[in-house]
């Protein structure tokens, strides 16, 4: 964990009223038992820091049993999202979602602009991001790097970024394939990102608050009303 991740997790036992916090020592005071920046930031903001009934119209799904990203749930869940989203709602996803037994979910798929013939790629790859002014704090990374991405999206996906076609190695063709992208579907929304949830090690980019309140790590699904998904 890095100082800005543990303030981030201070920040966020304030927003959801937890019951209680924990820090480990380490992330609170260094090796002299100073002070880090978390640990001010807990003493600056404890008046805030206290229990409370979290906001029913917001809901987080997790996936899977063990890891947040690239995880699997019911069929009928994954279909049921689907549905809602066409209805109005906005969801995020890191990562492909599978049925139990791994399959993909056309229904659930489609949401995002991944058609039957899409194609997931594997390969490290360089991502330039395109602006739109919905997304002005990730625009401002400029670029990444990751391993998974996109192409043969639908006609209708905006490119959030994208690879540069280009000409490779040993006359072989880079494609054009994008690991951030977002579709509208009926009367909602569907953003698909499978880039890094940190950008620190890159020197231009932290996970920001601001940044958060565009993408989150895992799922975050805004509800119109109160809605609870069985996994």
């Amino acid at each position: 964990m890095t100082d800005n991740g543990v303030i981030i997790r201070v920040f966020g036992t304030a927003a959801y009223g937890n019951k209680q916090i924990f820090h480990y020592y380490d992330n609170l005071f260094d090796k002299e038992n100073n002070y880090r920046p978390a640990a001010v930031a807990v003493n600056k903001y404890l008046s805030l820091i206290k229990q409370s009934k979290p906001n029913e119209s917001v809901a987080f799904f997790w996936p899977g049993y063990y890891v947040a990203f690239s995880c699997f749930t019911s069929r009928e869940v994954l279909i049921e999202i689907a549905s809602w989203v066409k209805l109005g709602g906005i969801v995020f996803v890191a990562g492909t979602v599978t049925d139990l037994e791994l399959n993909n979910v056309n229904e659930y798929n489609e949401i995002y602009g991944i058609n039957s013939d899409s194609e997931e790629a594997s390969g490290h790859c360089k991502q330039i991001i395109e602006y739109d002014k919905n997304y002005i704090k990730f625009y401002s990374i400029k670029q990444y790097h990751t391993s998974k991405s996109w192409f043969n999206l639908n006609d209708n996906v905006v490119l959030l970024s994208s690879t540069k076609e280009e000409r490779g190695y040993s006359d072989t063709t880079i494609k054009k394939t994008s690991s951030a992208f977002y579709k509208k579907s009926g009367k909602g929304l569907a953003i698909y990102y499978c880039g890094p949830v940190s950008f620190e090690d890159e020197k231009r980019f932290f996970m920001t608050l601001e940044f958060l309140n565009h993408f989150c790590m895992i799922y975050l699904l805004i509800f119109p009303k109160p809605r609870i998904w069985n996994l």
